[in-house]
């Protein structure tokens, strides 16, 4: 599971993500990024190392943006 607690680190993940990673992912994602009139939700899961570093690996691994050619 790449959903570890603070401390763990994020290493080597040869299985790649789990369920719970997706949906954790997506939780976390769409709280960080929705621009709300009071985002002091997103400020207290930006204190969360662990799943902002989640949302970084998923979003670079399987959304990153590939040019056309």
């Amino acid at each position: 599971m790449w959903f570890l607690p603070d401390g763990a680190g994020i290493t080597n993940w040869p299985k790649g993500p789990t369920e719970l990673d997706a949906l954790v992912f997506g939780h976390v994602f769409t709280i960080l990024t929705t621009p709300l009139p009071n985002n002091q939700f997103a400020g207290i899961v930006r204190g969360y190392d662990n799943l902002i570093e989640l949302c970084k690996r998923v979003e670079k691994d399987y959304f990153e943006k590939v040019p056309e050619h």
